[in-house]
Formats: structure tokens, C-alpha cells, sequence
């Protein structure tokens, strides 16, 4: 089975063109060179709306992709996905990341191509973090401590480990600490709103980014290697309900198609 790794993603469009002229300009990045991606700001500011607008991109533009879902606030939001085998909310969020893990050490020990893309999306990291921390830090396994190397070890080497495993990463604050300093490893980040001082500096560093502007829900900064600096705009979503719907199809029909092509490798070993 050939598999095509270049997916051009629209990421939003061009926020001045929209505003000043109502035209609308994707800003469009090939996944196979920017698989990890950093959505921040603070709650309200849009996250899940551009995150299901960049879900529904990635599943209507690839040829085959395998997609891990954990949503350790269980939020409501996302319920539409609890039919998805690859759904993990709360505390099973542990089993979807190790799972995920599986996949990708298995992927770089066979060094096989002929597999799906693989993409790993995780909404509040840094709050599943903490979670652990309480829970676990005081036994000898110390989840924290490996979730957060396990994500730090995809973050450096997905891009090139079969057809790729990339992270969609959601989260109020990027601090550093979080990803044991791999945070640059982003190759799309996005904030939503005005970011604080802070935030500026760690998401964006030295780039010239104009903190002046005023920004509505859905619209903010983006970084790509591709792009340099742009200010996005994502759409409201009109429909909701429906396009969640399409999400969950292109989820399981995906899955299902994984599952034809495993059993008939098997019948030939």
C-alpha cells in the first residue's frame, strides 16, 4: 500500500486579509515537514474550535492516518469521540500515551514505511502533568517524570520515525519544563489571543511580533518554520454538531481500513 506523506493543511487563514479586505487566505503548511504542533491561550480564547477545524483538514486531506485522542479534562466538548477506540479521557489518558508509545517504538525498531501517519493530539498535557505528579510521584514508577520523556522523545524524533508521528499539543501555558526543554520542537505554534509577556517570549523568542494588536476569539499568532510570523484567523464553525459527525466517520473508517490491512498481513505470515 503506497501511502502519500505530504498533506497540505490549511492552518486559518490570513487575519489582516480577512478583516481589512474579506478575503480569505489560507496559510497552508505540509504536515510531512511540520508534524508537531502547539496550540496555547487562555481559556475561551478558541483552542477546540481551531482544533477541530484542523482535525477535519488533516482526516479530509490524508490518504491514512492514525489518530490518538486523550482529553484529560473529559470535557464535553469532546464526547462526540467516545465511540473511537482510540478516544482516552481522564485517567485513561496514561493508557492512550503508553499505547501511542507502543506504536512509535515498534514503528522505529522495524524501520517499515508502509504504515499510517501517526498523530497523537493531548488536550491540557500540562494539567494530566500535575495529575500525575500527585498521584504517582511519590512511588518508584514516577508516570510523570515518563510521560513527559516519552513526549519529549517524539517531539526529536517523530518527524523521521516511518511515515511520521506527530504531536498536537494543547495547553494555557507552554512552559519549558513540560516538554524537558524539546518545546523547540514545535514546528507550528499557535496562540490564541494576546499573549502575555511571557507567553510571547516562550512561544515566539525573538520574533518581531506586534503586541499592540487586539484580537478576537479564534484569531492570534502563528510560528512555522514555513511561514515565519503570520496573525491567523480561525472561522467559526457553523454546524457543529454535523461536523463533529464527519470527524468520527473519517475516525473509524480510518480504523476500520487499519484493521482490513492487519488481518490481511497476518493470513500471509
Amino acid at each position: 500500500m503506497m501511502i502519500k506523506s505530504s498533506i497540505d493543511i490549511n492552518f486559518g487563514y490570513n487575519l489582516d486579509c480577512w478583516k481589512k479586505y474579506g478575503v480569505k487566505i489560507p496559510i497552508q503548511i505540509d504536515m510531512e515537514s511540520a508534524p508537531h504542533i502547539l496550540i496555547c491561550g487562555k481559556s475561551g480564547c478558541g483552542k477546540s474550535t481551531s482544533l477541530f477545524f484542523l482535525l477535519k483538514e488533516i482526516l479530509t486531506k490524508s490518504q491514512d492516518v492514525k489518530v490518538f485522542f486523550l482529553d484529560f479534562k473529559n470535557s464535553a466538548d469532546f464526547q462526540f469521540l467516545e465511540p473511537y477506540k482510540h478516544f482516552y479521557a481522564a485517567d485513561r489518558c496514561i493508557e492512550g500515551l503508553l499505547e501511542f508509545y507502543n506504536e512509535f517504538t515498534e514503528a522505529r525498531k522495524s524501520n517499515v514505511k508502509n504504515i499510517p501517519r501517526y498523530i497523537l493530539i493531548f488536550d491540557e498535557y500540562p494539567s494530566f502533568l500535575s495529575y500525575l505528579k500527585n498521584k504517582y510521584d511519590t512511588s518508584k514508577d514516577k508516570l510523570s517524570k515518563k510521560a513527559m520523556g516519552i513526549i519529549s522523545e517524539i517531539l526529536m524524533l517523530g518527524r523521521g520515525t516511518a511515515n511520521g508521528f506527530g504531536l498536537i499539543m494543547i495547553c494555557q501555558v507552554p512552559y519549558s519544563h513540560y516538554f524537558e526543554e524539546s518545546r523547540d520542537n514545535f514546528h507550528v505554534r499557535i496562540n490564541l489571543l494576546k499573549p502575555s509577556s511571557e507567553s510571547k517570549r516562550m512561544l515566539f523568542g525573538d520574533e518581531d511580533i506586534d503586541m499592540s494588536r487586539r484580537y478576537s476569539k479564534g484569531e492570534g499568532i502563528l510560528l512555522s518554520d514555513a511561514t515565519g510570523v503570520q496573525y491567523v484567523k480561525f472561522p467559526k464553525i457553523d454546524g457543529i454538531d454535523e461536523w463533529k459527525t464527519n470527524i468520527l466517520k473519517c475516525l473509524l473508517s480510518f480504523e476500520e481500513k487499519h484493521k482490513a490491512l492487519t488481518k490481511k498481513d497476518q493470513q500471509h505470515l
